[in-house]
């Protein structure tokens, strides 16, 4: 795949020492541009507002139906406020709830190489 491989893999044939060393680089970098210095990460009014609709939603305040409002006037859908009351529901440490989005993100990397693959 992109020029990675010079024959299509056949069934049943076992996976390279390249082909493992590839993957293995690709999680390493998704991790580490997602995961690193989330002491840093930027946690502004957005964020705020939708953590704190998270934390509304797990305390039975309200169940969201709509998300936050988007820079173009529209609301986003509730997705993203139910996803974030996993880990608000363990922490409401900003760094640990975006460690949560980050790890999605790995896990997309993943998944994307595995169905390329």
């Amino acid at each position: 795949m992109f020029g990675l491989r010079s024959a299509a893999k056949q069934p049943g044939s076992s996976t390279s020492a390249a082909d493992t060393l590839i993957f293995l680089v690709i999680v390493a970098v998704a991790a580490a541009t997602r995961l690193a210095f989330l002491d840093l990460v930027e946690f502004s009014d957005d964020e705020a507002t939708i953590a704190g609709l998270a934390i509304s939603f797990l305390e039975g305040r309200s169940l969201p139906l709509v998300g936050n409002v988007s820079s173009v006037g529209i609301h986003n859908p509730p997705g993203l406020i139910w996803l974030l009351a996993i880990p608000v529901a363990f922490t409401h440490e900003p760094a640990l709830i975006t460690g949560f989005i980050g790890l999605l993100g790995v896990g997309a990397v993943l998944l994307c190489y595995r169905l390329c693959d």
